[in-house]
């Protein structure tokens, strides 16, 4: 079992309070996520293994935060001189997809 101190130790950015919002399902989500999808593409080209939609605004019908959550697969995620110019210097680590 974790306590607050525990939580705030091992969390990327410590533990830290939050307000979530549940929203109905959208049909602009799937659109969302092709677009980026698209742009992603565009900048990775055969770079780019799998472009897939994630978590709860995947699954039509569910109540989701309203964030398109996206996962990437690329052969070698932490070889920074395989990045394309915009995806250089950006986040990598599970959970944050460093772009908007």
């Amino acid at each position: 079992m974790y306590d607050d101190a525990k939580l705030s130790a091992v969390l990327v950015h410590g533990l830290r309070p939050a307000t979530v919002t549940i929203a109905d399902d959208h049909p602009s989500w799937p659109v969302r996520f092709e677009r980026r999808a698209a742009e992603l593409r565009a900048i990775l080209g055969e770079r780019a293994r799998l472009i897939e939609h994630i978590g709860s605004t995947a699954v039509p019908g569910l109540a989701a935060k309203p964030i398109i959550d996206i996962v990437v697969g690329v052969d070698d995620p932490d070889d920074e001189r395989e990045r394309p110019g915009p995806l250089r210097g950006r986040q990598t680590r599970a959970g944050e997809a460093g772009m908007a």
